[in-house]
This record gives C-alpha cells, sequence and structure tokens, in this order.
C-alpha cells in the first residue's frame, strides 16, 4: 500500500510518532463553528436512548459477544 505513487514524498515513521503537522486544522471556536454542518441535523433536538446512562460497572447485554478477544 505504501509503494503507491502518492505516499511518494509520505514520512511514515514521522506519522507513526505523530511528529508530522496537521494538514487541516477546522475552527471549533465562536458560535459559527458549526456553519459546516447541514441544519437539518444541527437543528434536532437531542434524545435519549435509554432511561439512564450507562454505567461502566453495569454488565452489557452484549458482553458475551467478545468473550473470545
Amino acid at each position: 500500500m505504501l509503494a503507491h505513487p502518492w505516499f511518494k514524498e509520505f514520512n511514515i515513521e514521522k506519522m507513526m510518532k505523530k511528529e508530522l503537522p496537521t494538514p487541516f486544522k477546522p475552527k471549533v471556536e465562536g458560535e459559527d463553528w458549526m456553519d459546516g454542518f447541514d441544519r437539518e441535523f444541527t437543528s434536532e433536538k437531542p434524545v435519549m436512548e435509554g432511561e439512564k446512562e450507562l454505567n461502566a460497572k453495569e454488565p452489557s447485554k452484549f458482553q458475551d459477544v467478545f468473550n473470545d478477544f
């Protein structure tokens, strides 16, 4: 995969050490930071799917799915 020409100038070692600068840093300050998101979604009211938040100490109903990991 890294032999592809797109990666020719790419320094994988610097990436793994997190030494490469971020090519894009979104502005997430002020009142207009969400302007890039469709108003259809940002105007929705949040919906809680359960009666209470998940508690890490409570066993999950899906815990048995991960037994062999």
